[in-house]
């Protein structure tokens, strides 16, 4: 199958270069400097065991993309989304399948909405430990890759993606199918979005949010919140991922900080829509409270919320 990759991040970028490696037909959307290095000089993995890879994997800009490829993934930040628009509304052929690798809930319902027909949509999310050092320069911090990808919520399994997971499996990733993109998403915002918001609330990393009982019992708070919307939705999220969070917590790197925190400490623009403003959103949906995500949300000044 070809493959287009949208958004040359470490995601993005990490993605292309081990699809390349595994003899897979793969494209990567990039742009100004990233996509002259990528053409220059390839990417370069920097593996957690010790490994330097480089693979000149095919760079080209949107608007020099014309093929029609079976599967567009999409790994732009989610404030980002809006952009490739333009790009899937003109390459995207009626089979293609849409699979967005994006930290966001729900993401196929904004881009069905952002598409002029009818699309393919499959959902998923990654679990990657990987940083960009510089353009074109993947550092991955744990060996860990891991692909949950599905159907949307309420919606059929879209066709393709039982090929589409045999050939992330054949790159060398870990790959599982989920019937409810939903509850998939949900398990990875009880390890994403609740660390986020306790580091952007208590202006800290990993290590000061364990630093004390009060900050600890925040972030099982957002945990709980995240497993209520499961339950309110009809997907509940099985085991219990809350106290394998504050395990994982327990057990980082004092000093580890979330893509998101290191975008606040940075002045950047940052996910707070889609990690903290839409989780609130969709759990007042459902009737929840959501104090939890509505602490953080007030402490960053979003606007929109009620007056309290």
């Amino acid at each position: 199958m070809k493959y287009l990759i949208i958004g040359a991040g470490a995601l993005g970028s990490c993605l292309a270069g081990f699809m390349h490696r595994a003899g897979k037909d793969v494209t990567l959307i990039a742009r100004g400097e990233k996509l002259e290095i990528i053409r220059r000089d390839g990417i370069t993995i920097e593996t957690a065991d010790g490994q330097t890879l480089i693979e000149q994997v095919k760079a080209v800009a949107a608007e020099d993309y014309d093929e029609t490829p079976d599967v567009v993934v999409v790994c732009v930040k989610s404030y980002s989304l809006d952009s490739a628009f333009a790009l899937l509304g003109r390459v995207c052929g009626p089979n293609t399948v849409i699979l967005s690798l994006i930290n966001a809930l729900n993401v196929g319902d904004r881009i069905e909405a952002g598409m002029d027909r009818d699309v393919q949509i499959a959902e998923g999310v990654a679990y990657v430990a990987v940083g960009l050092s510089s353009p074109g320069v993947v550092k991955q911090k744990l060996n860990l890759f891991t692909v949950v990808l599905g159907a949307r919520h309420k919606h059929p399994m879209p066709a393709g993606v039982e090929r589409i997971a045999a050939d992330l499996t054949d790159v060398g990733l870990t790959v599982e199918i989920s019937d409810d993109m939903l509850r998939s998403g949900l398990r990875k915002f009880i390890r994403v979005s609740t660390l986020s918001a306790a580091e952007v609330y208590y202006d800290g990393y990993a290590g000061d949010v364990r630093g004390s009982s009060e900050s600890m019992q925040y972030l099982r708070d957002l945990g709980n919140e995240l497993m209520q919307i499961g339950d309110a939705a009809g997907v509940p999220v099985p085991g219990d991922p809350v106290a394998e969070l504050v395990e994982a917590v327990t057990n980082v790197d004092a000093d580890y900080a979330t893509s998101l925190m290191v975008d606040h400490k940075n002045g950047n623009e940052t996910e707070y829509e889609s990690q903290f403003y839409d989780v609130y959103a969709l759990g007042r949906a459902y009737g929840l409270p959501m104090e939890a995500y509505e602490r953080v949300l007030r402490a960053i000044g979003y606007p929109g919320l009620p007056e309290g």
